[in-house]
């Protein structure tokens, strides 16, 4: 390749390396250990620039470049001078002078290109911090006092119940109080909470009348978040009271991520729920699903089928969400197809081999359509449509995303009834299918709805969301149609009204300290100034020696003029 004296070079490097090898990021820079063999910065570079090359992309495709061999070099470049976050390029060279000449002309085609053509999925996409309660330990009311005595404002998610919503900062708070981890709250994902919830709430028959069967369970947070679900909905019907305990069977194939969900089962669990007083208990079996009939497991009546996906809606893992959007890999066609075929055989097995099963919720963390509606369409059409139906689930009568209808499988009444989260809900993407066993007759009145609590606090509405994701449009590239909230605020707006409503968290000592200090782009002008003959001294106060960060990097510019001169004296 060269050398180069660039800072960007390493990162020019690997996403050569990914392009040429149609491979992800994680398989480049981590060892078999799973040790990372480069620097973090250089890691989040790559990251970003991955985030944003469909944008960069059709950037070179308006603004050409012509004579470029190091494509890495030219996407990390054109991402530091237009997106990155001081909008300017490092050091210099042939490219840099280039780049810089055509600058105006790529920031006019970036205003011109429509929203829906630039990438979205960058690191600053973040949602609330959501956590969700364990009722098996403690309540919804006590964990609310305990957040308002950390001075942290918190909001109820509307959709999910004992689901609590707090600003982003707020997860070093949680993790440090010893009170609440890891037994009392559980940091989970609000759409990740929609399986267990559609699977005991969302049927008119929930279920009660027989148990459990979670087929991929580990890490476990789904399992954990059902059999709270389950205790509640015991402990509501009297009629059940004396009736033995609900067993939930979390299945996983592999020995040590089972290993590693009975260790979370017994911090989130009380010691009690073994006893056969206890409204659930969580039996744990190394088993893998498809091996696994209903004669194993003949009192089960539900199934909870999370299978495994390309992750596609993982939007706040930018390098997963990019892997499984594809970009350069050519094979990306070919592994959905993998997907699809594995979770269909998944789903077929849960529809006709367990005869007294009655109810099977099917979710994927993926926006793609193959692994979502296509799956269920299949499915239902070669196996079991007329024995089995999809179900609107009751407990998201309101959610306002739902499924694309697919010529020849699913009509648009089908797809109505199922679940879909996409960016723009606060939330990464998921999907839910609700499906029923035809002809099923309620052995008991519907259950209960939960009784409302009447807590300190509001429901949820948009008071943590970053301007960034208000605006964010869904990309055409993509071919899951987006239902947009009819409520939907233009960008000015939205900018204006997380402006109004921004909310007001007590800053601890150590953040005041940090934003009193110096920040880095003021630590770069130093440098800069520092260049011109003013030594390792502080241009702020020259008695004092720069920062131990500034005055590497200016040792390290240092170094690279020295290294150039000598490059030109042998020319």
């Amino acid at each position: 390749m060269g050398y180069s004296s660039s800072p960007y070079q390493k990162a020019a490097f690997l996403l050569n390396e990914i392009w040429e090898r149609q491979c992800g990021i994680k398989s480049l820079v981590y060892d078999k250990k799973g040790n990372l063999q480069c620097t973090k910065s250089t890691y989040a570079q790559v990251c970003k620039v991955l985030a944003h090359q469909a944008t960069l992309r059709k950037l070179l495709q308006i603004v050409p470049m012509e004579g470029t061999k190091n494509e890495g070099l030219l996407y990390v470049l054109l991402y530091e001078l237009l997106l990155g976050p001081n909008k300017a390029i490092q050091g210099g060279g042939v490219l840099k002078r280039k780049l810089v000449l055509l600058q105006d002309r790529f920031q006019t085609a970036l205003k011109d290109m429509d929203v829906a053509d630039i990438s979205v999925l960058s690191p600053a996409v973040r949602f609330p911090r959501y956590v969700r309660v364990n009722t098996l330990q403690t309540t919804t009311a006590s964990i609310i006092q305990i957040l308002q005595e950390m001075k942290i404002e918190c909001y109820r998610d509307p959709h999910v119940p004992d689901l609590l919503v707090l600003p982003r900062s707020a997860t070093k708070d949680l993790q440090q109080h010893d009170a609440l981890l890891p037994s009392k709250i559980v940091l989970q994902d609000k759409s990740s909470c929609f399986s267990a919830l559609c699977l005991t709430r969302g049927f008119v028959d929930s279920g009660m009348d027989g148990d459990y069967l979670d087929a991929c369970a580990a890490p476990g947070n789904k399992t954990s978040h059902l059999a709270a679900l389950v205790a509640q909905q015991k402990q509501q019907d009297q009629s059940n009271a004396k009736a033995k305990p609900a067993t939930i069977y979390a299945l996983d194939r592999n020995k040590a991520r089972l290993e590693s969900l009975k260790k979370r089962m017994q911090a989130l669990i009380p010691s009690s729920a073994a006893d056969t007083h206890a409204a659930v208990r969580v039996e744990p079996m190394l088993k893998d699903f498809l091996t696994l009939n209903g004669s194993d497991v003949p009192k089960v009546t539900s199934i909870l089928l999370d299978p495994s996906c390309s992750g596609s809606g993982i939007f706040t893992s930018v390098d997963r969400h990019n892997e499984a959007r594809g970009g350069h890999d050519a094979d990306e066609a070919s592994r959905l197809q993998a997907l699809s075929n594995f979770q269909s055989t998944a789903l077929k097995h849960a529809l006709t081999n367990f005869p007294n099963v009655k109810r099977v919720v099917y979710s994927t963390c993926s926006v793609n359509v193959e692994e979502n509606e296509q799956v269920v369409g299949e499915v239902l059409r070669d196996h079991g449509g007329d024995v089995w139906k999809l179900i609107a689930p009751r407990c998201l009568a309101t959610w306002h995303r739902r499924g694309q209808a697919v010529e020849g499988l699913l009509s648009a009444d089908d797809a109505s009834r199922l679940i879909r989260v996409d960016q723009g809900d606060d939330t990464n993407g998921f999907f839910v299918a609700c499906l029923e066993r035809v002809g099923v007759a309620t052995k008991h009145s519907p259950p209960k709805e939960p009784v409302k609590e009447k807590y300190a606090i509001p429901f949820y509405n948009g008071e943590f969301t970053e301007p960034a994701t208000q605006t964010v449009a869904t990309l055409k590239s993509s071919k899951v149609p987006v239902v947009q909230k009819t409520t939907a605020a233009s960008p000015k707006s939205a900018a204006k009204r997380s402006k109004v409503k921004t909310p007001y968290v007590e800053e601890s000592p150590a953040v005041r300290e940090t934003k009193s200090s110096p920040t880095k782009k003021k630590i770069k002008s130093n440098d800069s100034q520092s260049t011109k003959g003013k030594g390792n001294t502080n241009p702020r106060d020259p008695e004092k020696p720069l920062p131990k960060k500034a005055a590497k990097k200016l040792e390290w510019k240092r170094r690279q003029k020295e290294q150039k001169v000598a490059r030109m004296q042998k020319k």
